[in-house]
């Protein structure tokens, strides 16, 4: 602090020569430093209690006596806040807030406003903490986070989630469920992107703040009461999002300023902020060129402060890869700063005594907000020097270069990302957006076909889809086969598959990589559009249309169908509209196919008559018409007439001769399927059976034997020329049309919340249309080990399965790194296991040899990799000494085959 000290005894001299002005610029030149220096070591004063800030335009400063510390209360609070802008542009908001959360009686609603990136949530948690640590807010007071945002496409599960939900409120619903108020209660509930309730959650928010009264979902005369303090965000205009009522009953309504509206100070403190942050991570100082930091200070940063630290990190990356090549210091030059780094003002103050500012490598304690996280690029370019190895310098430059570029492109395109598309991060991750842009240049090089943007999106939403089905063990639905693209899509698909193994982590099985060159096929060559059909589903009532859409896309794996919901109370004008906005946003599909609960009003087929699309309209929907429907859209050669004669045959009341239904005329089946043995087939077999209900008898359940390397479906569809297939459940996922694959996992964690118990339920004779699709919390790896224990202790006859799961333990982590397996596909592989030692210890203990159990894998065809083979010989031979058993000489093959993903298996 000793410099910190000679500034505050520089600015006590200068306010007793002249107390109207001193501030950093002249305490700056005082001195001889840099203005932002000058300004940080000020900040740091106003924070200590030793000085304090005038506002105004420039800033002032004034020593603080001991007679004037602490006459404030509420304004000390924010000297000491870890908030860049904490004392300037945000210190009238978080005084406001302070004063709201610390109101004597009972604290005060708070409504935050804002531009996205500005901090409205990280202020609220800010001002939270300040309460609690330096006021009368006892830390145990809870503070609940929901994002409005998350469940805006199901209002009614939206209100459920924020208030609770009533035992039998909706299919599903098996217990009553406690929301995020009874959560709160006693402390606060932030509610983001609070506009994305609907009005009804609205006036049940507002009967919570003036009453402290709420109801569950689905509870009509129980008042339940809680004390809750709401602080809200919106990044919409207040007055047109929320209901005057709410709004009326938000005490202090804030704006959180945007970068542009910070002041320079601040803006200062962000970019040593930033910088200091790229100097910890590359371990070395580095120093910014004072023309470049003008630059920095002064140019147009539109996309706020995660756009400011994404150049910062660009030109960081530049300067790095400069010293690389044999340069002395990492320094940021103006050279270095991506193009539209101008400045624009011209009455920003330069004080520069130095020609380089120095950053220390420390990251300052000042946050910045919840300014986005982005990639660091210094071990990617330490990496890549040393693959290189005595490569010469020019390629090694090249290469250095053509990383450094790629890395670029990435950071400016998200930038453009979230000034103009902003939206996308609500459904795609940045890591698989930033992989596609970065590969898209990839493939105009070398094949020589460009990548828009539209084609970009499409893609991206694709692969979100499969790695959110990874990553919440929903089973992987395989496509229908499908043709060949042309070769040079197909090298882009697998050039693209190979940068999401590389990057993302994302292993993709030989079908998505099929189905990928065909999304990159430009719409001019691709399947012609006005072979598709529109779906619609539409029914009298608030929610009924679209819980069976949704119920049925999620089935279906895919949204192929849209649905129209009609409430009684809804005018006809607003109906016909959404109607219209349908068929507008159909110009080229072969026809719309209605499925409604009845005949429609002669207003609506107005407007369908007038539509220059023809259309099929079929009464009496239910769920097992709709998800029908779907799979027949998704065919290929399917026409209007063709769907809308057989979707009539499913319909009792509309029956059409010779188009008998199949699910009407078959009995309902179920395949178990596993590895190599049948026994967890036959397990989980046993396993459904117990579950189902009474009603549900006439399904037929059957263990199925599955090569996992050969895929051979012969036989299930066998099956299904009696049978209807309603479902395959297994330990490996099977390619069986549009037959959905229910893991074991799944079932075995909870049977009465699993994906198959919506088939089952669906597909009855009278079918029964759930309210709502269940909702699967993912299996982590944390379940993995309990639900081995609880499978095979139900399986084996010899085996220890505690001790096998203690050995398990052991070398979980090693192979779960070296295989990089999903917890699904790591359930499969060690309950096979597990069963291979039991079988073992079965033939060494009695002599026999359990044929049935026979491996199918050709294992002496495969080319194995030897380092997985070491693993697994490791892991072997641990098991053996702790069971006592002795497996075969080729167990270790047949562990590593089974190991490889499907696409690696099936090339050999």
């Amino acid at each position: 602090m000793e410099r910190a000290d000679d500034v505050l005894q520089t600015l006590e001299a200068m306010y007793e020569e002249d107390p109207e002005n001193v501030t950093a610029m002249s305490v700056a030149k005082r001195l001889q430093l840099e203005r932002s220096t000058a300004s940080r070591y000020l900040n740091e004063l106003v924070k200590a209690g030793k000085i304090e800030k005038k506002r105004g335009r420039p800033v002032k400063y004034r020593p603080l006596s001991e007679d004037t510390v602490n006459v404030e209360p509420v304004n000390a609070l924010t000297a000491n806040i870890p908030m860049i802008g904490a004392t300037e542009s945000l210190e009238e908001v978080i005084e406001k807030g302070l004063a709201a959360l610390l109101y004597p009686s009972s604290p005060l609603h708070l409504l935050l406003s804002g531009e996205t990136g500005a901090g409205k949530s990280f202020l609220a948690e800010t001002i939270y903490d300040i309460a609690v640590q330096h006021h009368n807010l006892d830390p145990k007071t809870p503070f609940v986070t929901f994002n409005c945002a998350d469940y805006a496409q199901n209002p009614e599960l939206l209100v459920g989630q924020i208030f609770g939900i009533k035992k039998g409120a909706f299919t599903g619903a098996t217990q009553d469920e406690f929301g995020l108020v009874a959560k709160a209660d006693g402390g606060v509930l932030f509610l983001d992107e609070i506009h994305r309730l609907p009005s009804s959650g609205q006036e049940m928010l507002f009967s919570l703040i003036d009453k402290g009264v709420y109801r569950r979902l689905g509870e009509a005369t129980l008042d339940r009461h809680a004390t809750v303090t709401i602080i809200g965000a919106t990044t919409e205009a207040i007055e047109r999002s929320l209901l005057d009522t709410l709004l009326r009953r938000f005490s202090f309504k804030l704006r959180i300023p945007s970068l542009r509206e910070r002041t320079v100070d601040e803006r200062s403190e962000f970019i040593h902020y930033f910088l200091a942050q790229e100097s910890h991570k590359m371990g070395r100082q580095i120093a910014l060129d004072r023309e470049a930091y003008n630059r920095f200070l002064r140019y147009r940063c539109s996309g706020n402060i995660g756009q400011l630290k994404s150049d910062i990190q660009i030109a960081c990356a530049q300067a790095f890869l400069r010293f690389m090549n044999g340069g002395t210091q990492v320094i940021v030059k103006p050279a270095d700063l991506p193009d539209y780094v101008r400045p624009e003002a011209e009455d920003v103050p330069k004080v520069y005594e130095n020609t380089y500012l120095e950053i220390a490598s420390d990251v300052p304690n000042g946050k910045a907000g919840n300014a986005r996280k982005m990639p660091t690029i210094y071990e990617r370019l330490l990496t890549k020097r040393d693959q290189l190895g005595e490569a010469d310098a020019n390629e090694l430059d090249h290469e250095l270069r053509q990383e450094v570029n790629r890395y670029i492109s990435q950071l400016v395109q998200r930038s453009e990302e979230h000034l103009h598309l902003n939206n996308w991060g609500q459904y795609i991750d940045e890591d698989i957006t930033a992989t596609l842009r970065g590969e898209a240049d990839e493939i105009r090089k070398q094949e020589g076909f460009d990548v828009n943007l539209n084609q970009i999106f499409v893609l991206s939403l694709h692969i979100q889809a499969y790695r959110d089905r990874i990553l919440s063990e929903e089973p992987i639905r395989f496509f229908p086969e499908i043709g060949r693209t042309e070769a040079k899509y197909h090298r882009a698909a697998k050039m693209l598959a190979t940068a999401l193994r590389d990057k993302n982590n994302l292993l993709l099985p030989e079908e998505e990589i099929t189905l990928l060159a065909h999304l990159f096929v430009p719409h001019s060559e691709a399947f012609d559009r006005s072979a598709s059909i529109t779906v619609l589903i539409t029914s009298l009532g608030e929610c009924t249309a679209s819980s069976m859409s949704d119920v049925a896309n999620h089935l279906l794996g895919s949204p192929v169908t849209v649905s129209l919901d009609r409430p009684l109370t809804a005018p006809v004008e607003q109906t016909k509209a959404y109607l219209e906005k349908v068929i507008r946003k159909q110009p080229h599909s072969e026809g719309l196919l209605i499925l409604t609960d009845i005949d429609l009003p002669e207003e609506l087929k107005n407007v369908l008559t007038s539509a220059a699309q023809p259309y099929k309209l079929i009464p009496n929907v239910h769920l097992n018409m709709v998800t029908e429907a779907g799979r027949k859209v998704m065919t290929p050669h399917y026409t209007l007439e063709g769907i809308s004669e057989e979707l009539q045959a499913l319909n009792p009341g509309e029956h059409v001769a010779g188009n008998q239904s199949v699910l009407q005329n078959k009995p309902r089946f179920i395949a178990t399927v596993c590895f190599t043995g049948e026994r967890t087939a036959s397990f989980l077999k046993h396993w459904i059976e117990q579950s189902l209900s009474f009603d549900d008898q006439d399904v037929v359940i059957e263990a199925v034997q599955i090569d996992p390397v050969a895929r051979n479906t012969d036989r299930i569809y066998e099956i299904m020329e009696v049978y209807s297939m309603i479902a395959i459940v297994g330990t490996v996922p099977v390619h069986v049309g549009n037959v959905p694959f229910i893991p074991a996992w799944e079932v075995l964690r909870d049977e009465k919340s699993s994906r198959l118990y919506d088939i089952v339920l669906s597909t009855r004779p009278e079918a029964v249309t759930p309210a709502e699709a269940n909702s699967y919390e993912p299996v982590q790896f944390a379940e993995v080990l309990d639900l081995i224990m609880k499978g095979l202790t139900e399986i084996v006859e010899k085996l220890d399965v505690s001790l096998y799961i203690s050995v398990l333990k052991q070398h979980i982590h090693s192979l779960r790194q070296h295989f990089r397996w999903d917890p699904e596909r790591e359930i499969g592989i060690m309950m096979h296991l597990g069963m291979l030692t039991d079988r073992v210890l079965m033939e060494q203990q009695t002599g026999l040899v359990y044929t049935s159990e026979s491996r199918r894998i050709d294992i002496h065809s495969l080319a194995l990799p030897a380092g997985d083979l070491h693993l697994w010989n490791l892991v072997l031979a641990a098991l053996e000494e702790a069971n006592s058993v002795h497996y075969p000489n080729d167990a270790a093959a047949e562990m590593t085959a089974l190991s490889q993903p499907a696409t690696v298996l099936e090339s050999t």
